[in-house]
């Protein structure tokens, strides 16, 4: 499989911006431990972090 220079150069830079949103994530809530302990309870919190990043970004700019 050959993809053209543009087309990994399009990849890389939207798999960099997952992972600064990672990093962003980790740094300003830190998920060591989960609340509930179920699938639904882990899944609305993961939700709530990436709202709340989501606020504080539109809060900053």
């Amino acid at each position: 499989m050959e993809l053209p220079a543009e087309v990994i150069a399009q990849i890389y830079k939207k798999r960099w911006q997952i992972e600064m949103l990672f990093k962003q994530l980790k740094q300003n809530f830190p998920l060591k431990y989960f609340l509930g302990d179920n699938e639904n309870a882990i899944i609305i919190q993961i939700w709530s972090v990436m709202l709340a990043n989501l606020l504080l970004m539109i809060l900053k700019s």
